[in-house]
């Protein structure tokens, strides 16, 4: 890994990229869980109904395209 400062090998730089790359990580892990224990209450409510039939988002130049 090379700092962005002089662009130099920097182990300082290297060990904080990885400590944030393993926070992101685990964070989105955490995401995830509290999405599926959502979903399944929703379940079990009867109140989940998940997407609709044929709708499906595209994402093309940086564009949100929804295709029906």
């Amino acid at each position: 890994m090379y700092s962005i400062i002089d662009g130099k090998p920097n182990s300082v730089f290297k060990m904080i990229v990885s400590v944030l790359g393993n926070v992101a990580e685990m964070e989105r892990e955490y995401l995830r869980e509290r999405q599926r224990q959502g979903i399944d209450i929703a379940k079990a409510k009867g109140t989940y109904k998940g997407r609709l039939f044929g709708s499906k988002r595209i994402v093309s130049n940086l564009n949100i395209v929804k295709v029906s």
